[in-house]
């Protein structure tokens, strides 16, 4: 009986051990087969076909008058190390013209990462609501950091809102990852830097050849404070007077691939 015991233990033990944490996360949801939760996830939030970038797989809420809210919990991450941070490609879009048409996103509807480190309290990262959505069916890749949770695990959550009334809408959500900054979209031949760093009123920003995307300045929480849009750039200059002193991230996106560069602003 002990015997049996002792054992049940051990084989209890070794499953959680192996697929409780990990990191770093990566996934692209393409492994799945559709419709299906994936394993080590738990939640009411399944993968669909077509969902994704480049009309692959995604992890996609759907919001309906009969599933008014959807969460979905990842499988442990951790322990993290310094210069973490979670990135991933989002949409939001109307089901009835999908993916031609976007979501008629009305206030109360919401689109949510949460993060934990005990798995009980449970902090809002990144939030789109009506407020903050830009009316697009394109992805849009997103970059937060989480400084927070440096040494500890991560119990990452993605919740989707409907309000009564509201139109349905999906929430694609494809290329997750949570990594250091620098092993995320390498490329040798995409060199950005910021100076002066600490500032008190503006910063350079440069590449070593003429890029165009979006430059974002995003304070610890993971909130926009500055975006811009690029065009055929190699340089410039970003106004800060309004900005509270603090730690800071200067975020470009560009086909190349994402750089992230710290800003300490005095």
């Amino acid at each position: 009986m002990n015997r049996l015991l002792i054992c049940s233990l051990v084989i209890f033990a070794s499953v959680f051990s192996t697929s409780a944490q990990v990191f770093p996360f990566h996934d692209d949801y393409e492994s799945y087969g559709g419709f299906s939760l994936p394993p080590g996830y738990s939640g009411n939030v399944t993968v669909y076909l077509a969902h994704g970038t480049s009309s692959s797989k995604a992890l996609s809420p759907f919001l309906t008058s009969f599933s008014s809210k959807d969460s979905i919990i990842f499988p442990l991450i951790g322990p993290l190390v310094p210069q973490v941070g979670l990135f991933f490609d989002w949409r939001i879009v109307d089901p009835s013209l999908y993916p031609s048409s976007p979501a008629n996103y009305t206030a109360g509807d919401n689109f949510e990462f949460l993060a934990s480190s005990d798995g009980i309290n449970y902090q809002t990262i990144f939030s789109v609501n009506s407020t903050n959505y830009a009316n697009s069916t394109s992805f849009t890749n997103a970059f937060v950091p989480l400084l927070g949770f440096t040494g500890g695990n991560l119990y990452l959550k993605v919740r989707g809102t409907r309000v009564t009334g509201s139109g349905e809408f999906f929430i694609d959500i494809d290329n997750l990852i949570v990594d250091v900054y620098s092993s995320v979209h390498e490329n040798s031949n995409f060199s950005f830097s910021v100076f002066p760093s600490p500032t008190t009123r503006n910063f350079t920003f440069t590449n070593s050849t003429p890029m165009s995307g979006i430059l974002r300045v995003i304070d610890q929480t993971g909130k926009i404070i500055i975006e811009r849009n690029l065009i055929n750039q190699a340089q410039g200059e970003v106004e800060l007077s309004n900005v509270a002193e603090g730690n800071y991230h200067v975020q470009i996106i560009t086909e190349s691939g994402i750089k992230i560069s710290d800003l300490l602003v005095r």
